[in-house]
């Protein structure tokens, strides 16, 4: 099984087989570590998954998800949901903005028009996999990223490389852990009940 990561922000996350996800009552464990890059960045967040988990702990649990289009860029440049839940996108700027995001194929997930500051849409996101958020409104250097995860296993990294994923069934997985600039890099991590394992 594999757990995913991304970066600059960092993404580490979980993947999952095609077949639905179940909640099921969890006795796990957690994985937890720190993730560097050599890089200098003022912030490098990760998110990771585990591959191949259709059972597992209450998605509902799982933050909302939400791309900000704050002074002229995407905040935040990172992060992780889960299929079915809502994107909410926003434009925190008073100018226009226009949210045109891309999958791994290069092909439009969608493409929408912010003219209004304060304005919010909801996108609910379809499709397992990491979509490319770009501005076509002339903000060539805007850019962020979000790893849509088919289960509730996946985190991003804070300011200092930490991450932590809890609730864990127990099993051996395999972490994949993604970075905008370096691409991916798979690690293999064991999940005892009870236990954090750890990883640097």
């Amino acid at each position: 099984m594999k757990i995913k990561a991304l970066t600059t922000a960092l993404c580490l996350t979980i993947a999952a087989s095609a077949s639905a996800y179940e909640v099921v009552e969890v006795d796990g464990g957690n994985l937890a570590g720190t993730i560097t890059t050599k890089a200098a960045a003022s912030s490098s967040e990760i998110e990771v998954t585990k591959d191949q988990q259709e059972e597992g702990k209450d998605p509902a649990s799982m933050p909302a998800a939400e791309l900000s289009n704050t002074d002229c860029r995407y905040i935040p440049h990172v992060q992780g949901m889960m299929i079915g839940q809502q994107l909410v996108i926003k434009n925190e700027d008073p100018i226009l903005h226009n949210t045109h995001t891309y999958d791994a194929s290069e092909k439009t997930v969608f493409n929408l028009a912010l003219p209004i500051q304060g304005q919010t849409i909801k996108k609910r996101m379809k499709k397992p996999g990491l979509v490319n958020a770009k501005c076509d409104a002339g903000h060539t250097w805007m850019n962020g990223y979000v790893w849509v995860n088919e289960n509730p296993y996946y985190a991003t990294t804070d300011a200092d490389g930490k991450f932590e994923i809890t609730d864990i069934p127990e099993g051996d997985y395999t972490m994949v852990v993604w970075h905008e600039k370096f691409g991916s890099s798979e690690h293999d991590v064991s999940i005892d009940a009870g236990a954090t394992a750890t990883f640097s």
